[in-house]
């Protein structure tokens, strides 16, 4: 009987384009896969005529969409979101594409842009919902950065108990790239979770007479949530809004 062959491991990777997303793939491929593993870089678009040290394949947004495939052999993809998009739309189409891709999710990591950050505070809040749905944050790009800002930064997630990692890598290297690509689940969305939905849980009843239930005690499935994807009344706008970076965005990634 053949062997089954492993779902690719799928790492999702928001920032800014001037973030430096693409040396740290490039990092994290070259010194934090195993033996026998093979990497592929995802790149937003259609463009496939960048340079990189890893093979580049593309994935493109269609109607809201994500429309990708995993070149045969891939062991690990990269995907680079598209700064210019929402991530939470983004978020939310990678959890519907996942089912029907082959690959499972690895981790989402976020590359905080510690200069552009600092430059647009109003920004904030797109920062925000990235860091909600990552497992790691990278912080690059802090020549010239206050210190403060990357402790405040940091704290303003720790005072919440958000469980991800912050990193920051030194000369755009990662000081232990297997740990960061471990799959283990620190994010705080319950997006990625199996079929997104809580089991029933019941509660034994106590009382003279077995037979009789109490449906109060007793409580019904309930879908998981996550706060970022809801919506008002009638599917119109994200409850919480999320700032609109593209203005502000170089174009070279």
């Amino acid at each position: 009987m053949p062997m089954k062959t492993p779902e690719p491991l799928i790492y999702f990777i928001l920032g800014t384009p001037s973030s430096g997303r693409r040396g740290l793939v490039a990092d994290l491929a070259l010194n934090g896969l195993a033996a026998g593993d093979s990497a592929v870089l995802l790149m937003p678009g259609s463009d496939e005529s960048t340079e990189s040290l890893i093979p580049v394949s593309n994935w493109t947004w269609n109607n809201g969409a994500i429309e990708a495939a995993i070149p045969a052999g891939a062991t690990h993809a990269f995907m680079l979101a598209d700064p210019a998009l929402n991530p939470v739309d983004q978020i939310e189409a990678l959890v519907a594409w996942l089912p029907a891709s082959g690959a499972r999710i690895g981790r989402v990591f976020t590359v905080v842009d510690c200069a552009f950050g600092h430059a647009y505070p109003d920004l904030f809040g797109w920062f925000e919902a990235c860091v909600h749905f990552s497992d790691v944050v990278f912080f690059t790009n802090t020549t010239g950065v206050p210190g403060s800002w990357l402790s405040d930064f940091e704290k303003h997630f720790k005072k919440l108990f958000y469980p991800c990692l912050f990193e920051r890598p030194v000369k755009g290297e990662v000081p232990n790239p297997a740990l960061v690509l471990e799959t283990l689940a620190l994010r705080m969305t319950p997006a990625f979770e199996d079929e997104f939905a809580l089991a029933a849980v019941e509660y034994e009843i106590e009382g003279d007479d077995e037979d009789e239930e109490d449906d109060s005690l007793v409580e019904e499935d309930e879908p998981l949530e996550d706060r970022y994807f809801a919506r008002n009344g009638g599917g119109g706008n994200r409850v919480i809004p999320v700032p609109d970076i593209a203005p502000f965005l170089k174009t070279v990634e």
